[in-house]
């Protein structure tokens, strides 16, 4: 479902993820969801990563979405930056 060409199952799929715990297989398709055409699954993607990944690589991840063209997508970004931030004191 995450390569999936109609873009709400992709966003389901990359939000389910999360929850599948870390392994190289999560890590290679959170990190191409990153640059999906959505706006949408890259918001989750974001999400995903900051919640499964360890943090030092999300942050790495994460970071150049600040730039992304999409106000939310940015928003996102650094909200998630914020929140693993907060969660190293």
């Amino acid at each position: 479902e995450a390569t999936s060409s109609v873009t709400t199952r992709r966003v389901k799929a990359i939000r389910l993820m999360r929850y599948l715990g870390r392994d190289e297989q999560f890590n290679e398709i959170a990190t191409a969801a990153l640059e999906d055409v959505s706006d949408e699954v890259r918001i989750q993607a974001i999400q995903s990563i900051s919640f499964g990944m360890e943090k030092s690589e999300a942050i790495e991840l994460i970071k150049p979405l600040l730039r992304d063209e999409h106000h939310a997508v940015q928003a996102t970004a650094s909200q998630s930056l914020a929140d693993i931030s907060d969660s190293f004191e």
